[in-house]
């Protein structure tokens, strides 16, 4: 995975994460679904992994 491809995981985790815990409700985004369900199949994000741990480990590797 590219640094950039990287990136683009970071910010759509960030977004799960708000959608999970309500920040965001996808409901008033007609288009996010579907992002977010591209994001997943060519990011492969969303296999019942737990979204947080998913995030802090790719910050790791991303070293901000």
């Amino acid at each position: 995975m590219t640094e950039k491809e990287k990136l683009y995981k970071l910010c759509i985790l960030d977004l799960l994460i708000a959608i999970d815990e309500d920040v965001v409700d996808w409901r008033n985004y007609p288009k996010l679904w579907d992002a977010i369900r591209f994001a997943d199949n060519v990011l492969d994000i969303w296999a019942g992994d737990n979204l947080k741990e998913m995030r802090n480990q790719l910050e790791e590797e991303v070293a901000f």
